[in-house]
C-alpha cells in the first residue's frame, strides 16, 4: 500500500534553521546566568555613579575578654538619607564587630561573629534591645573571612543588608546622625580590623 505524499506532514524548520535556534537558546541562556554572577558579585551597585565617595579606613578595634567596645567615627552626611557599609575581618577570633548607626544615647546595631552569627539590636547607652537576636544565617562568613555590612536610612527607616543579601528592615526612631563601629569578644582577647567604612549621601543632596 502506497502512502499518499499529502497526508505526511511537513516539518516545520528546517533542520539548519533548528540549530540556529538551539544556538541561540544556549546563547540567551549564557548571558542571563553570566547577569545574574555580575550581579551577584556587586559589579552593578545600586548606586549613583557620579557620587563621590571616599573609603575610609577605621582603625582595628582591640577588645577585652568579655567586653563590648564601641567607637564613633563620624557623622552621616545631610539629608536623612544614606547608606553606609562596612567592610570587616576578624584579626583575633572568637570576635564579633559591626555597624552602629545614631548616637551614644540610642543607636541601632548590626554585628556578625567569626563564628557565622549575626543579631541586630537597639543600643542605649549600653543597654541592649534585641530586634534579631544571635542566630545563624547562611550568608555569613565565618572565621577570617571578610564580610560587608551595610545600613540604609530613610528618615526613621532602616534596612540591613549582611553581603548584599538583605536581612532585615523596620522602623526605629530617636536615632542620631552618627556612624560608629562595634565589636564583641565573647571569650578571651579579640580583635575586629576594619578594611572599608563608606558612607553614601542622599542623591538628591548632590549638585
Amino acid at each position: 500500500m502506497l502512502l499518499d505524499s499529502r497526508s505526511v506532514p511537513e516539518q516545520a524548520f528546517p533542520p539548519r534553521v533548528l540549530r540556529w535556534i538551539g544556538a541561540l537558546a544556549i546563547a540567551v541562556l549564557a548571558i542571563a546566568i553570566a547577569g545574574i554572577l555580575v550581579i551577584s558579585a556587586g559589579l552593578f551597585d545600586p548606586f549613583p555613579a557620579h557620587l563621590d565617595v571616599t573609603p575610609r579606613t577605621p582603625d582595628p578595634l582591640p577588645v577585652p575578654a568579655g567586653a563590648t567596645v564601641r567607637r564613633w567615627e563620624g557623622a552621616l552626611p545631610p539629608g536623612g538619607v544614606a547608606d553606609v557599609r562596612l567592610a570587616a575581618t576578624a584579626a583575633r577570633e572568637p570576635v564579633a564587630y559591626g555597624l552602629l548607626l545614631g548616637g551614644p544615647e540610642r543607636g541601632l546595631a548590626a554585628a556578625v561573629s567569626s563564628e557565622g552569627y549575626l543579631a541586630i539590636w537597639v543600643d542605649e547607652g549600653g543597654d541592649e534591645t534585641a530586634l534579631l537576636p544571635w542566630q545563624t544565617w547562611p550568608h555569613v562568613r565565618p572565621g577570617g573571612a571578610e564580610n560587608e555590612i551595610r545600613l540604609g536610612r530613610d528618615g526613621d527607616r532602616v534596612s540591613v543588608w549582611v553581603n548584599r543579601e538583605r536581612l532585615w528592615e523596620g522602623v526605629i526612631s530617636g536615632l542620631g546622625d552618627q556612624v560608629g563601629v562595634v565589636a564583641i569578644a565573647p571569650a578571651g582577647p579579640a580583635e575586629a580590623r576594619f578594611t572599608r567604612l563608606e558612607l553614601w549621601p542622599d542623591p538628591a543632596s548632590e549638585p
